[in-house]
């Protein structure tokens, strides 16, 4: 079978992934301190759906790129094959949860502003919080089988006088490590078709219904104050932001995963999955901040301050 091999220089990775990561963890502890200090107060208090939603993504989030800082200081410092292994399973189980995370949010916006009417999502808007944290339990298990198969099999192959060597890559591999292969593969296939289908689904409708809103809203000459409006402009605009960011990095997985499958696509030391993942992370931070009034808030606040600082010092 043809194959052909992507390999990204430690430099070219290290000089992308150090500033991304940085920036991303710095958002994110500082997502983190709005979490603990802006729930003082009836007015400021986080519903607790959400706030499992937004802490499982911040967790996520500051796992993958401290991870991802690890790896590029192991790829200069030479830590073990065995660490190598443990970061780059522990940073797919991260992004891979994360995706999950955010895809629930996203799902949890859309029964929040767009009104359903089919019995099988009335029931679902009904019982949100127990489908949200059974998807949140399985989707944890799933992957962290994936974590624990993938260091075994991967610290299996790296001791070749071991009488429980495994060589994936072998001409005449072991049949039940052929058939879980290939079962693995299909079942990461699966669970990512069905995430972009929900994320575009629930995106793209919670746009047009917010867009059809707002026309019929001028339409019809009813009071609509500029304020809401931008309000409802910004998420839908956010709302598209976020699908096509998410659409991107989930093709690119999808991508990456058939094109080794099918074409003997080699990415080495997995940098280009890092260096997506981690522009990705970067990106849904972004985001994040802007869309969460209170993250947005805090920063408004704390720039005021900061400002007012400044001014005194000077």
């Amino acid at each position: 079978m043809f194959s052909f091999i992507v390999n990204m220089s430690m430099v070219a990775f290290a000089i992308v992934n150090v500033p991304v990561s940085i920036a991303t963890i710095l958002l994110n502890i500082f997502f983190a301190y709005c979490m603990i200090f802006s729930q003082k107060g009836p007015a400021n208090s986080i519903k607790p759906l959400l706030n499992v939603l937004l802490w499982s993504l911040i967790g996520c989030s500051l796992v993958l790129n401290i991870l991802n800082l690890l790896l590029v200081y192991s790829n200069f410092f030479d830590l073990g094959s065995w660490i190598h292994i443990f970061l780059e399973a522990g940073l797919l189980f991260a992004m891979w949860t994360g995706f999950t995370a955010s895809l629930a949010l996203n799902v949890c916006f859309y029964f929040q502003i767009v009104p359903v009417r089919r019995p099988f999502l009335i029931r679902i808007k009904k019982h949100i919080r127990l489908f949200v944290y059974l998807a949140l339990f399985v989707d944890r298990l799933f992957f962290l089988s994936e974590f624990l198969v993938r260091v075994i099999l991967e610290l299996s192959a790296m001791n070749l006088n071991s009488t429980i060597h495994v060589n994936i890559t072998s001409e005449t591999p072991d049949l039940g490590i052929y058939i879980l292969t290939h079962i693995d593969f299909w079942m990461r296939c699966c669970y990512f078709l069905l995430c972009l289908g929900i994320m575009l689904a629930s995106s793209g409708a919670t746009v047009v219904y917010l867009w059809n809103h707002i026309k019929r809203m001028e339409k019809n000459g009813c009071s609509f104050s500029a304020l809401r409006k931008k309000q409802q402009m910004k998420v839908a605009i956010l709302g598209i932001i976020h699908g096509v960011l998410f659409f991107l990095a989930s093709g690119w997985l999808m991508t990456e995963e058939l094109l080794s499958y099918f074409a003997g696509f080699v990415d080495q030391q997995g940098h280009l999955i890092c260096t997506v993942m981690a522009v990705y992370s970067l990106g849904s931070a972004i985001l994040l901040g802007v869309s969460q009034a209170n993250f947005y808030q805090m920063a408004k606040n704390i720039g005021r301050k900061l400002q007012t600082l400044i001014c005194h010092l000077l």
